[in-house]
């Protein structure tokens, strides 16, 4: 077996927690899968579980600091939620391998989004994505605006002086990059509130 094959499946039981699952219960089974010979596949049978899983363990919490470095409100928000939430998103197998930790943090938040039971206080959600639209734009654009609408008014949480929740209000979040500055400007519009 070549040195790309030996590492692809490496790469894959560590990120996989269900391909490690079947490898420990029938590794020469899952080597077969990866088109090795029974010869390199008695190899595979000496493969420490300990050691994988714990250095499977080690990647999650690698990647788990690299997203709430990425989305640090969101992360001191939700406490302990966020590593449980970031924990469960890490079970899925990784579409493309080891992403950008940019890619990571955006799939975590379209994970959130996905959820079945909803993220407390009811506006967190809102945080996450607001996060994740700066990530995009930053990352994105060159020239040109990226437009993204949140249901609570998140100006008053971004604000460190305010201080308040943030009522249910329709708000627009705009970033732009304009051409002849390079710099990217951004703003929140907040609907009028009618009583």
């Amino acid at each position: 077996m070549g040195l790309s094959e030996t590492q692809r499946l490496l790469a894959r039981l560590y990120l996989e927690t269900p391909l490690r699952e079947r490898f420990f219960a029938d590794p020469q089974k899952v080597a077969a899968e990866f088109g090795l010979s029974p010869e390199d596949a008695a190899q595979w049978t000496s493969l420490s579980r300990r050691q994988t899983e714990f250095f499977a363990r080690s990647l999650k919490f690698k990647r788990l600091a690299e997203v709430r470095r990425l989305l640090p409100r969101s992360a001191e928000l939700l406490g302990s939620s966020f590593t449980e939430l970031f924990l469960r998103y890490a079970e899925a197998p990784l579409s493309g391998g080891l992403a950008k930790h940019y890619e990571d943090a955006l799939a975590f938040v379209r994970f959130a989004e996905r959820v079945e039971t909803p993220l407390e206080p009811r506006w967190a959600l809102d945080l996450l994505r607001y996060e994740a639209a700066w990530l995009h734009a930053r990352a994105t654009l060159k020239v040109g605006c990226l437009v993204r609408m949140f249901r609570h008014n998140l100006g008053v949480i971004l604000n460190p002086t305010h201080g308040a929740e943030p009522e249910r209000r329709l708000t627009v979040g705009v970033w732009c990059k304009l051409p002849w500055s390079g710099r990217l400007v951004h703003g929140l519009i907040a609907r009028p509130f009618r009583p």
